[in-house]
């Protein structure tokens, strides 16, 4: 049973979802107030439906939607397992001690019962309004989604990792089989069988020129910008920091995505979006090129304490010194003339 005593943190889909549906109305009637992490804040800032967008900003200028700042860092498990996103909100439930937490996704959910935290998600919130009288039924909801959005997202994740129940709110056979036609098929090639693979690298790239124009206060909103573009590509994005001259990624790569295009769409995207916000003056670029270092998975711990430890590292060392001892570690052949050249010598 939801109540309104409840404290709930919310990860980013079940809001996205809930405002394109037009039904935040729900979530604030049956739970008075939700928070999140200020990750979670940035994705829906960047809401691709421009009345979804405006419903959650209302419900932010109301302060029934409100953004609580993490008092540590996100846990590596948390960090390795999941998307930033759903990592800041179970980081944040477990800070907070939440009696509830908002989710969508199977892999977030599933770690969400291995931590010990109740969760729900939208069709939780919709069943229960559906017991109040409030809606005629889920499914009924659930076909007002509107077709330019593109496809129902509620519902397929759900069905998909065969979650017969929710944590708060029953989920019967009915229900699911009220559903069953809304999910599209798997299509052939979507996803390849038999295929197992585990491919973690780290990407570094530099300002054109090596120039010092990603300023410490924009920092944190370039981060999550890059993160949503390699989440879009259904790819992980592991940590992430971005320097004043160049940044430093870690990303689980699957195999159906070209490492040179998904960087290319990182590059290309990040420069869009500081160039349309004015960030610096004149034009902003990053360098032509990039390094790519591959690691197993019991290396991780230390390459994500490493990439989030960058300002210290570079009080001792430049980031030509730290990119070169990278190419001579793994013994990548180059020519130091042509490293990321700073801007006088172009």
């Amino acid at each position: 049973m939801l109540t309104s005593a409840m404290l709930v943190v919310s990860n980013t889909s079940p809001l996205s979802n809930l405002a394109i549906l037009g039904r935040l109305d729900l979530l604030r009637e049956q739970l008075g107030s939700v928070t999140i992490p200020p990750g979670v804040r940035t994705e829906l800032s960047r809401h691709p439906n421009a009345c979804a967008k405006r419903a959650l900003e209302k419900a932010l200028e109301d302060r029934w939607l409100r953004v609580v700042p993490l008092a540590g860092a996100v846990p590596t498990d948390l960090a390795l397992a999941l998307d930033m996103g759903e990592a800041e909100a179970l980081a944040l439930a477990l800070e907070t001690k939440a009696s509830l937490v908002l989710l969508d996704e199977s892999a977030a959910r599933l770690k969400a019962r291995q931590l010990g935290l109740s969760h729900t998600g939208v069709l939780g919130v919709l069943r229960q309004a559906c017991h109040a009288g409030r809606i005629s039924s889920p499914k009924a909801e659930i076909l007002r989604w509107p077709s330019s959005v593109g496809p129902k997202p509620v519902v397929m994740p759900l069905l998909r990792s065969l979650l017969a129940f929710d944590d708060v709110v029953a989920i019967d056979m009915t229900l699911l089989t009220e559903f069953a036609p809304l999910v599209t098929p798997w299509k052939a090639g979507s996803d390849m069988a038999n295929t197992y693979t585990q491919i973690y690298l780290q990407v570094v790239f530099a300002v054109q020129g090596r120039q010092n124009l990603i300023r410490p206060e924009r920092r944190e909103e370039l981060q999550q910008y890059m993160t949503g573009i390699v989440t879009r590509q259904g790819q992980k994005l592991i940590a992430i920091h971005c320097m004043p001259d160049h940044t430093h990624l870690l990303i689980g790569l699957k195999p159906n995505t070209s490492l040179s295009d998904l960087v290319g769409d990182i590059k290309t995207g990040s420069t869009n979006h500081i160039n349309e916000n004015q960030w610096v003056l004149g034009r902003f670029s990053w360098q032509e090129g990039f390094g790519a270092f591959s690691y197993s998975h019991s290396q991780l711990g230390g390459v994500i304490q490493y990439i989030h430890d960058q300002v210290n590292h570079h009080a001792r060392n430049t980031f030509r010194q730290e990119y070169l001892a990278f190419l001579k570690k793994y013994e990548i052949p180059h020519d130091e003339r042509y490293i990321f050249k700073p801007l006088d010598e172009e």
